[in-house]
């Protein structure tokens, strides 16, 4: 039981870093992940550790893509329902 709560202890730091947008916490978290976790997690966070720079200038500035994205499935599912229809 008590790896489970030092496992909800790391992931609540880090989102809670995340949510603050403090590039320097969310990295030393990143770097504090138990070992007990699976596979599949530790391959996750080396991801955000490849990746850091690009993560930094994300916390950075702000700037996200999600509206373009959003338009742009919208645009996709409006294609695929009206996918047969002649003249649309």
């Amino acid at each position: 039981m008590k790896c489970y709560q030092t496992h909800m202890i790391s992931f609540k730091n880090l989102e809670k870093a995340y949510k603050k947008k403090d590039y320097e916490v969310f990295m030393t978290c990143i770097k504090q992940i138990p070992k007990q976790l699976p596979y599949e997690f530790k391959k996750k966070f080396e991801v955000f550790k490849r990746f850091k720079d690009r993560i930094y200038q994300a916390f950075m500035t702000g700037y996200s893509n999600g509206a373009i994205e959003g338009t742009n499935n919208f645009i996709k599912v409006i294609k695929r329902v009206a996918y047969g229809y002649r003249n649309f």
